[in-house]
C-alpha cells in the first residue's frame, strides 16, 4: 500500500504538467461559522501531505452575514485556491453554487464536520485515474449517502446534469443516490470521519430534530428505490433499515398518531422490497423491529425497544435453522413470517480465537512421531449455545488436507472471549495437535468446523491472542517447520532442507514463572541486579531478590492508606527501570490464570516480549463472564431466610466512600451489634474497620443481594435485584444532585415510555426510602422519580465524614501520606467525570492540568482527582500528584487549600469546610447561562469565579485570602441554601429513621 500510494504522490505532484486537481466544495452554514478555520486547516494539511493541489470553494448558506466566513477565506487566499461562493438559501444549493465554480478535474463535496483520513485525497484521485472512472465510492460505515465519500469526474458532473435537489434543503442524498447508476468504481478504505463530540464546540446546537429525521428518512425510502437500480439497490435498503431506522422507531412515541400509517406503510415497503437473501443479512433485532413497524403492531414494538438493542437475546434451534426469541414477539400470535426471526449466517459465524501455539516433543496418546505442533482454540457460534458440540479441525495446503487430532480442553476465557449472555461456549474450547512427520513440505493453514445438531459452520481462525504464545511464534524445536500468521488466519511453513532459525535471547530473560502461596516468582535466566518492581503506571509493587529468583508479594500501599492487595491492571516487570523479557521456552503456557484469595493472576506478555502480569478481582471460573454470570441471575434464590446485616456500596464497589460511608461509621458507634458487610469490585479498596466483604459479580454477592435484610446504596441495584418482603433498600445518591435525575433526564435522552417505564420499576420501584439533602431538593427529588414514598430530609452523611472531631489531623495525616510539605499550597483539581454539562451534548474542553502547574510555580501542589493517564510530577510548575485512585476523596478536600472544579458534585464538600473555590467552565453556554438541567442553579449559586480558561484559574489562585473574602458571602448563603442540615449528624438522624431507637428496629 505504502508504495502504491508513493506512486500516487508522485503522479499528482502540482508541478507534474497536467496532473489532476481536486476541487472541494465545503458547505458551511452560518451557524457552523467557528467550525470552518480548523476544517480548512486539516483539509489544506491532507492536500499537502498527498502533494495534491486543491482549490477550495466555501460555500455559505442559511441566515447570516457572508462576512463572518470571509475572514477565514482570506487569511488562506494567499498561498492557497481559497474562494467564497455567493450567499445560498439551502445546504444543497449551496452545493450547486459551489460545483459551478470548480475548475478542476476532480470534485468532492464536505462540511466542516467531515475530516478526511491521511491519504484519503490520494486513495480517491488514484482509483479514478487508474480505471478512468467516473464517480469513485469509498467504503464507510453509517450514512452510505454521506457526500463526502464520493469523489466525481467534474466533466462527467456536468454533462450528466448532476445536482443536489434544493427540495430537500440540508439532504445531499438524492445526488449520491443517482451517482450509482455511473456504477462507481469502489476504494475498500474510509477516507472521512466525523468531527468527534468533543472537539466540536457547537455540537448539539444543530441536530435535526427528530420529525425531520424521520422525514429525511422517509425521503430517502422512494429516492433509493426509484434511482437506484442493480445489485447495489438491496445494499442499499439494508443500509436504510440498519442505519437511522432503530433510533427512529424508538422514537416512535412522539409521533403525531396520524402519520403512524405513513411510517407503517413505507417501512412495510421496505422490508417487503428485500430479497429473502437480503433480509437475513439484515441484524435480526433490527428486522423484527422493522416487521412490527411494517404491521402497525405498535405495543409489541415499545416492548421490544425498552431495552437496548443490544445483540444479546435467547434462540432456539429448529434444524438447520437459528431462530431469535425476542420480547414482544410472539411468533404464533402475531404470525410473524419465519424469515424475519431467523437469525442469518452472517449473524452466527463461528468465531475462533487462538489463545495458545506451542510445541509438543515426544508422544502424546494418539499423537506421535516427532515435534506437535498444538494450538489452544476457543471457538463460538454466535448466538447457538454448543451443548455438545463436534469440533473438528484439519489442515490445508492446496488440495491437499490433514485431519488434525481435536481434545476438549477447559478453558475459564471459553464464555468471557464468547460474550454470549444467553448461549453455551465452554464445550467448543479445544486443543488441535498435528504431528509434524504428517505434514508434507509446504504451506499449510487451519480449517475448524463447528456443528450442534444438524447446524454446521466453518472458518479460518483469524483472531489471536496477543498476550500469549500466539503471538508470539517459534519454530519447531528441529527448525524444520515455522507457524505464522497472515490475513487469512493461521498458517505453518514445512521445509525440511533449511531450517529455520530461532532469534538468540540477548540479557537477562525470565525461564520460568509459577505461584507460590500468595507470591507469583520467576527464575532467570542470571544473577538480578537492583530492585525489581511490577509497575502499572498506578501502583508498584516490590520485589525480593534471591539470586536468580524475584518473588513478588503483590501489595501496595498506595497514598499511605495501608498495605493492601495491588489493584487491578497490567504490571510490566522493570529491573533498573528497564523491562525484563520472556525466554522463548516459557511462552509456551503464557495464558492461564492462577486465582488466589486476593487475585486473578495472569501471566501475558507484550508485543515486545517482555513480562506483563494482570491482575483483576479474583472471580473463580463459573463466575467470568456473560453467559456465568447470567445463570448466576437465573439461580438468584430468594426463598433462603433474611439475614440481619447491612449491605453498603459506594461508587458500584469502586470506593467506600460518601454517604453509605458516613452510615457504616454511625453504625459502627451506636449499632455495633449490626453486621455491616461492604460491596468490592475488587480487594484494592480498603474496607472500614470491622465490616465484612463480599466481591462484586461473585457468587456471595448474588447471595447477600437475596438475603441482606438492609441495603444502603449510592447508585443503581442490579437488573436481578427484586426487593422482598422484609427487606429495607435505602437510595442515598451520590451526593448532592446537581444535574437532573430520573425521568427528566430520560426525556431529555427522548427514551421511550416502556423503556422509561422499566428504568422506573428498576430504580424507584426498588427503594424503601430517598435522602435528601434538604429541603430545597426535595420537590425535585420527587418529581425525578414520581416517589411518593418517604424521604428522608435529614442531611447527607458524608458532610459527617468532613465535619468530625478529627478533621485536622486527617487532614496533617493525608497530606504526609502524600508527601505534601508544611506550609505548601494545595489545590485539588477534581473534574467532573460526567464530562458535559446537563442537556447538552458538548464534551468540555479538559483543563490543561499541566499548564496549571506551569501557571501557579513551584510552591504549589496540584492533586488531579480525574484523568488516569497524566504524568505523575512536572519538571517545571507546581508538583503534580495524580489521586485519581484515592480511596477518599473527602481526605482530599481536608487535605487542600482550594478546588478547581466545574460541575462536581465535591463543590458542596469544599463549601461545608469552607475551602475556596474556582470554577473552570470552558463551554461559554454555560457560562452565560444557556444550558439548562441543573437541579441546583449553576451561575446563580456558584459559592467562587467562572472563568473559561487556565489563565483566569491562576489570577484567582493567586491571592487565596481575597478569594475568601469576595465570596464567602455566597458560599455562607449556598451552605444555608442546599445543606441546612450538614452539622456532623446526618447519619444518626438517618439511622434513627431507619433502625428506629437504640433498642429496637423499623417496620419496613
Amino acid at each position: 500500500m505504502s508504495s502504491f500510494l508513493g506512486r500516487v504522490g508522485r503522479l499528482l505532484r502540482p508541478s507534474s504538467p497536467g496532473s489532476p486537481r481536486v476541487g472541494v466544495v465545503l458547505s458551511c452554514a452560518f451557524a457552523d461559522a467557528p467550525l470552518l478555520d480548523p476544517a480548512l486547516t486539516a483539509l489544506l494539511a491532507r492536500a499537502a501531505e498527498d502533494e495534491l493541489h486543491v482549490e477550495v470553494v466555501v460555500a455559505p448558506w442559511g441566515p447570516g452575514n457572508p462576512d463572518a466566513l470571509a475572514a477565514s477565506v482570506a487569511a488562506r487566499q494567499a498561498r492557497h485556491d481559497v474562494r467564497l461562493a455567493e450567499l445560498s438559501a439551502s445546504g444543497n444549493t449551496a452545493r450547486n453554487a459551489g460545483a459551478g465554480l470548480v475548475g478542476s478535474e476532480f470534485l468532492l463535496f464536505l462540511d466542516p464536520r467531515d475530516r478526511l483520513r491521511p491519504h484519503a485525497l490520494a486513495r480517491l484521485t488514484g482509483c479514478a485515474a487508474e480505471h478512468g472512472s467516473r464517480v469513485v465510492r469509498a467504503a464507510g460505515r453509517g450514512n452510505p449517502f454521506h457526500p463526502a465519500r464520493y469523489l466525481f469526474a467534474t466533466d462527467h458532473w456536468r454533462d450528466s446534469a448532476l445536482s443536489f435537489d434544493p427540495t430537500h434543503g440540508d439532504l445531499p442524498d438524492a445526488t449520491c443516490a443517482r451517482a450509482l447508476i455511473a456504477r462507481p468504481d469502489r476504494i475498500d478504505d474510509e477516507v472521512v470521519d466525523r468531527l468527534r463530540h468533543e472537539d466540536d464546540p457547537l455540537a448539539g446546537e444543530r441536530r435535526a430534530s427528530w420529525p425531520e429525521q424521520l422525514d429525511g428518512w422517509l425521503r430517502m425510502v422512494p429516492l433509493v428505490r426509484q434511482t437506484v437500480t442493480g445489485p447495489v439497490k438491496a445494499a442499499w435498503i439494508r443500509d436504510l433499515l440498519t442505519t437511522a431506522l432503530p433510533d427512529l422507531l424508538g422514537q416512535v412515541h412522539r409521533l403525531d398518531y396520524q402519520r403512524l400509517p405513513e411510517l407503517a406503510d413505507t417501512v412495510g415497503a421496505v422490508v417487503a422490497a428485500l430479497p429473502p437473501n437480503d433480509l437475513a443479512r439484515v441484524p435480526v433485532q433490527v428486522r423484527a423491529a422493522a416487521w412490527l413497524a411494517g404491521q402497525a403492531h405498535w405495543a409489541e414494538l415499545a416492548e421490544l425497544l425498552a431495552d437496548d438493542l443490544d445483540g444479546q437475546f435467547p434462540t432456539r434451534v429448529d434444524q438447520t435453522r437459528i431462530h431469535a426469541e425476542l420480547p414482544g414477539v410472539d411468533p404464533q400470535a402475531l404470525h410473524v413470517p419465519d424469515p424475519v426471526l431467523e437469525v442469518g449466517l452472517e449473524e452466527s459465524p463461528l468465531r475462533a480465537s487462538v489463545r495458545r501455539v506451542r510445541w509438543l516433543t515426544g508422544d502424546d496418546g494418539d499423537v506421535s512421531g516427532g515435534p506437535v505442533l498444538a494450538v489452544d482454540v476457543l471457538a463460538h457460534v454466535r448466538h447457538l449455545s454448543l451443548a455438545s458440540p463436534v469440533v473438528q479441525a484439519r489442515w490445508v495446503g492446496g488440495q491437499r488436507a490433514v485431519a488434525a487430532v481435536v481434545r476438549r480442553r477447559p478453558d475459564p476465557y471459553a464464555e468471557p472471549v464468547a460474550a454470549q449472555r444467553h448461549q453455551d461456549s465452554a464445550e467448543a474450547a479445544v486443543t488441535v495437535l498435528v504431528t509434524l512427520a504428517g505434514l508434507p513440505e509446504g504451506t499449510w493453514r487451519l480449517e475448524l468446523a463447528v456443528s450442534q445438531g444438524q447446524v454446521v459452520r466453518t472458518t479460518r481462525p483469524r483472531h489471536r491472542d496477543l498476550g500469549g504464545s500466539a503471538g508470539a511464534l517459534v519454530p519447531a524445536p528441529d527448525g524444520t517447520a515455522q507457524p505464522f500468521w497472515d490475513n487469512e488466519g493461521l498458517g505453518v511453513v514445512v521445509g525440511r532442507d533449511q531450517p529455520f532459525e530461532r532469534a538468540p535471547g540477548v540479557g537477562l530473560r525470565v525461564l520460568r514463572a509459577r505461584r507460590e502461596d500468595e507470591f507469583v516468582a520467576f527464575d532467570l535466566s542470571g544473577p538480578v541486579r537492583g530492585t525489581p518492581v511490577l509497575d502499572s503506571g498506578e501502583a508498584v509493587v516490590t520485589g525480593h531478590v534471591d539470586g536468580d529468583i524475584v518473588r513478588f508479594r503483590l501489595r501496595s500501599d498506595r497514598f499511605g492508606v495501608g498495605d493492601l492487595p495491588a489493584p487491578p491492571g497490567g504490571y510490566r516487570l522493570l529491573l533498573e527501570g528497564r523491562p525484563v523479557r520472556w525466554h522463548e521456552t516459557a511462552l509456551g503456557p503464557l495464558g492461564w490464570d492462577t486465582v488466589t484469595a486476593e487475585h486473578r493472576v495472569g501471566l501475558r506478555r507484550s508485543p515486545q516480549d517482555t513480562v506483563v502480569v494482570v491482575l483483576g478481582p479474583p472471580l473463580r471460573d463459573d463466575e467470568l463472564g456473560l453467559r456465568h454470570q447470567q445463570l448466576l441471575r437465573e439461580s438468584y434464590d430468594v426463598r433462603a431466610p433474611l439475614e440481619p446485616h447491612v449491605l453498603l456500596e459506594s461508587e458500584r464497589g469502586g470506593r467506600c466512600a460518601g454517604n453509605p460511608l458516613g452510615l457504616d461509621r454511625e453504625l459502627a458507634r451506636s449499632r455495633p451489634e449490626i453486621s455491616r458487610v461492604w460491596v468490592v469490585a475488587d480487594h484494592s479498596v480498603p474496607v472500614p474497620p470491622g465490616a465484612d466483604v463480599v466481591l462484586r459479580h461473585s457468587r456471595e454477592w448474588f447471595e447477600a443481594l437475596a438475603t441482606s435484610r438492609w441495603l444502603v446504596t449510592d447508585g443503581p441495584l442490579p437488573d436481578v435485584f427484586e426487593r422482598r418482603d422484609g427487606q429495607y433498600v435505602l437510595q442515598t445518591l451520590p451526593g448532592h444532585p446537581t444535574r437532573e435525575l430520573g425521568e427528566p433526564a430520560w426525556a431529555q435522552q427522548h427514551l421511550a415510555p416502556a423503556r422509561v417505564s422499566r428504568l422506573v420499576a428498576r430504580t424507584a420501584g426498588q427503594w424503601s426510602a430517598l435522602l435528601s439533602p434538604g429541603p430545597e431538593l426535595d420537590e425535585a427529588l420527587r418529581e425525578a422519580y414520581d416517589w411518593d414514598g418517604p424521604l428522608l430530609t435529614t442531611g447527607m452523611p458524608r458532610g459527617d465524614l468532613l465535619l468530625g472531631a478529627d478533621a485536622a489531623e486527617r487532614r496533617a495525616r493525608t497530606r504526609s501520606a502524600l508527601g505534601l510539605e508544611d506550609g505548601q499550597s494545595v489545590v485539588l483539581h477534581a473534574p467532573d467525570p460526567g464530562a458535559r454539562p446537563p442537556r447538552s451534548n458538548r464534551m468540555r474542553a479538559l483543563l490543561d492540568v499541566h499548564e496549571l502547574c506551569e501557571g501557579l510555580g513551584e510552591e504549589w501542589t496540584v492533586l488531579h482527582l480525574g484523568d488516569r493517564s497524566l504524568r505523575r510530577s512536572t519538571a517545571d510548575g507546581a508538583r503534580l500528584v495524580d489521586v485519581t485512585g484515592h480511596p477518599r476523596p473527602d481526605d482530599l478536600v481536608l487535605a487542600c487549600d482550594a478546588l478547581v472544579t466545574d460541575y462536581s458534585v465535591l463543590r458542596f464538600d469544599a463549601a461545608l469546610v469552607g475551602r475556596p473555590m474556582v470554577f473552570c467552565v470552558p463551554d461559554p453556554a454555560v457560562v452565560r447561562g444557556d444550558v439548562r438541567g441543573f437541579v441546583v442553579p449553576y451561575l446563580a449559586t456558584a459559592p467562587g469565579p467562572v472563568v473559561g480558561d487556565v489563565a483566569a484559574v491562576v489570577e484567582r489562585l493567586r491571592d487565596l485570602d481575597a478569594l475568601e473574602r469576595h465570596h464567602g458571602a455566597a458560599m455562607a448563603r449556598f451552605n444555608a441554601a442546599y445543606q441546612p442540615f450538614a452539622d456532623g449528624h446526618s447519619a444518626a438522624r438517618v439511622i434513627e429513621a431507619v433502625f428506629g431507637p437504640r433498642f429496637g428496629l423499623a417496620a419496613v
